[in-house]
């Protein structure tokens, strides 16, 4: 259990690193964030913009978004149905963050926080995802 919990840590404090690497080649700073199974979000709350890490098998992936060009930030929720004529059976098949722009000519922009192709269970993604688009609309208005 101990070793568990110290192989997470390291690998939080490496994502970490990484996404403030990132940050920094745009000069942002990263002033707050936090990890979440296997992604880490993080934004500089002086110059509104926020990043996204999600660690891959060949390489990491990494998003960031100006907030000064966003109008909202909402969760979302795709769900998926399995079985066969009356015994169908829904279940959260991804779940994100979704980005509406100020210019209705550009397209949304989605952030996958968990997919069920890619982990078996949530943990705690739900409450990660309605914390930070909160965060964000908070960021948003101020």
């Amino acid at each position: 259990m101990v070793l568990i919990s110290r192989s997470r840590k390291q690998k939080a404090r490496l994502y970490y690193q990484k996404l403030t690497t990132a940050a920094l080649a745009q000069n942002r700073e990263v002033s707050l964030y936090e990890a979440s199974g296997r992604i880490i979000m993080g934004m500089d709350q002086k110059a509104k913009a926020l990043f996204y890490l999600k660690p891959e098998q060949e390489a990491a992936e990494i998003q960031h978004i100006d907030l000064n060009t966003i109008t909202d930030c909402k969760v979302f929720r795709v769900t998926r149905t399995v079985g066969e004529n009356g015994s169908q059976q829904s279940y959260l098949g991804q779940l994100g963050l979704r980005f509406i722009p100020r210019k209705k000519a550009e397209q949304e922009s989605r952030w996958v926080l968990y997919d069920s192709d890619e982990d078996m269970q949530l943990s705690g993604e739900l409450q990660f995802a309605e914390k930070w688009a909160g965060l964000i609309m908070n960021e948003i208005k101020s």
